[in-house]
């Protein structure tokens, strides 16, 4: 935040990712879906994605810090070459940040 501040690059939305778990919580669904109802009772924006919106998202975000970190000014950009994200219930590489392949099978999977 301190880098984006200095920089003058605030952003205007903030996403905060609730995943896998909000798709499919199982035996605790009820409260999942009562907590996106008291978040947005309180004013905030709040979509459940699908796991491709979910890997493009993580994409879109690791893309923007990566060149936030690195870059000097508007005119030097970087770019990661590739992204693995992992969660519970899915897995989400993107291989160039063009390829997305997405995974049903999370680390709670592998337990």
């Amino acid at each position: 935040k301190h880098k984006l501040e200095q920089d003058g690059c605030l952003p205007d939305t903030i996403m905060i990712g609730a995943s896998a778990w909000a798709r499919d919580a199982g035996s605790v669904q009820e409260k999942a879906d009562q907590l996106v109802v008291d978040l947005t009772k309180a004013g905030l924006l709040c979509k459940k994605l699908l796991q491709t919106q979910e890997g493009c998202f993580e994409a879109a975000a690791v893309g923007y810090a990566y060149n936030a970190m690195l870059s000097k000014g508007p005119d030097d950009m970087h770019t990661p070459t590739g992204l693995i994200g992992s969660g519970g219930g899915s897995v989400q590489f993107m291989n160039q940040m063009q390829y997305p392949v997405n995974l049903d099978c999370g680390n709670r999977m592998c337990l």
